[in-house]
């Protein structure tokens, strides 16, 4: 990931990892990134199909799994809150 700079920001008791990268595109250049088992995975691309939003950041989890993190809405930019349960 040349270019960019990690933060580890949660761990829950199953040392899954959320996480968050940031590069030069600002609020909107960031991604969402889960550790699991020391492999990141992009949360964007567990979105369901059509979903337009751009998960930037994971700012916790919880042992049941559930994330919660900042997006930035299509169309507006604005970044705003979300919380999901990925299906891995």
């Amino acid at each position: 990931m040349t270019g960019t700079s990690l933060r580890r920001t949660s761990v829950s008791n199953s040392a899954v990892v959320t996480d968050f990268t940031s590069g030069s595109g600002g609020a909107s250049g960031g991604r969402a990134v889960l550790w699991e088992d020391r492999v990141p995975v992009n949360l964007n691309l567990l979105k369901p199909a059509g979903y337009p939003h751009n998960l930037t950041a994971a700012r916790d989890i919880t042992d049941d799994g559930v994330i919660t993190g900042n997006l930035v809405e299509a169309g507006t930019g604005r970044n705003l809150p979300y919380i999901a349960r990925p299906a891995m």
